[in-house]
């Protein structure tokens, strides 16, 4: 099959979180499966634009059926600080370069980039499909979706030939919204499961960080106010102990505010790193005692998945899409969305307990198989597929 991505972010966009990273293993391992992958998007890097090196290395990894257009953007600080992306003669590199795909996936409900999508898929007569990454609801900068959906995105969920949603509760999401049950189909966001197959030694991260021998507590994700960042810290100083907290991710607007949370006695049991790159974030993974996820909204939760991929437990927020998926394993707690009390108390009581071997491994091959970027990548294309062959039938 022949297939087109949309998506304003790609690798190795990280500063973005997950999307960027999913969209790319997806991309990748489709194309290894011999999938023709032709992808569109922007130059943005997150706080940087690409490097002429990265750009180079967007398609590298993958056999020749993936192809990789960048468009620049207007305005880089816009891109990223206001996810208003402007790139630069992207309509006409969508309509010159789409050749003969039969299918259109695209990332991200508001959005440009989506816009055009879908005129260009209109204008060939070919489906698209929309990965909305959570994005679907009004949570945040309300007016902004609002009006975009007035006048763009009411259209693209329209005229899409279907959603995509990565767990059921964004499928529940989608439904909130009057989209038909048989127009929405489940498809999680994969992961390299080869980045997991050597873990480093412990100790790593402690010794660069200056860390000692505290018991460690880990929040991994973008400094963003979805992201709870500052329940965390209300909830970790209510702790007693030889215990730290590292808050490690780019600041996505937050920072500040959680600053102005820090005593001068708390500031020095917690630890801002700034955005880790692959190596440096597994090394934390493997370092610390708990991952903590306490997302106001996480329709998916990647950093759940690649912690569970380096052994480590995780303490999430209900609020985290992957719940009915992983509530079996032992070393998964969760705490009530919001609660910093509750998180205060479920965090004490992980930190003073262990978990077995046999529960920690468990939990990891649980991932490294229903989540693999192989995996996903099958059940991508027979979605594809189901949807071509239903488009095809409509015509």
């Amino acid at each position: 099959m022949k297939v087109a991505m949309v998506t304003p972010y790609f690798y190795s966009a990280w500063d973005y979180g997950g999307p960027p990273r999913s969209a790319h293993n997806l991309a990748s391992s489709l194309a290894q499966q011999g999938v023709s992958v032709r992808v569109f998007t922007t130059d943005t890097a997150g706080a940087r634009r690409l490097s002429a090196k990265a750009i180079e290395e967007a398609s590298m990894g993958a056999n020749r059926g993936l192809q990789v257009w960048h468009c620049r953007n207007m305005s880089n600080r816009l891109a990223f600080r206001h996810r208003l992306f402007l790139p630069t003669r992207f309509s006409g590199t969508l309509d010159r370069n789409l050749g003969d795909s039969e299918l259109i996936h695209v990332h991200e409900l508001r959005s440009f980039l989506t816009v055009a999508a879908r005129r260009a898929a209109r204008r060939r007569g070919i489906p698209y499909v929309v990965s909305t990454h959570g994005g679907l609801l009004h949570l945040g900068k309300r007016h902004a979706k609002v009006l975009f959906d007035t006048f763009w995105g009411s259209r693209v969920i329209r005229d899409a030939a279907g959603l995509i949603a990565v767990s059921e509760m964004e499928a529940e999401q989608m439904r909130s919204f009057g989209i038909r049950n048989d127009r929405i189909h489940l498809l999680p966001n994969p992961i390299d499961t080869n980045l997991y197959d050597v873990l480093p030694a412990s100790g790593q991260f402690r010794e660069r960080w200056g860390l000692g021998t505290s018991k460690l507590v880990l929040f991994l994700g973008r400094l963003n106010w979805i992201k709870g960042a500052d329940l965390l810290i209300t909830a970790f100083e209510k702790l007693s102990g030889d215990v730290h907290l590292v808050l490690a991710g780019p600041d996505d607007g937050h920072r500040a505010q959680l600053d102005a949370l820090l005593s001068p006695e708390l500031a020095k049991r917690v630890t801002f790193t700034g955005r880790l790159d692959h190596a440096d974030k597994l090394a934390a993974f493997v370092d610390a005692d708990i991952c903590v996820v306490p997302s106001r909204s996480e329709i998916f939760g990647m950093v759940v998945l690649e912690a569970l991929a380096c052994r480590r437990g995780v303490l999430l927020s209900s609020a985290c899409g992957l719940i009915p998926e992983l509530e079996d394993e032992e070393c998964v707690r969760v705490f009530e969305n919001g609660n910093s009390s509750d998180l205060a108390r479920k965090l004490d009581t992980a930190l003073g307990s262990r978990h077995s071997k046999g529960g920690v491994e468990a939990a990891r091959q649980f991932v490294l198989k229903g989540f693999s970027a192989e995996a996903v990548a099958a059940r991508a294309r027979s979605i594809y597929t189901s949807i071509y062959t239903r488009f095809g039938a409509a015509d």
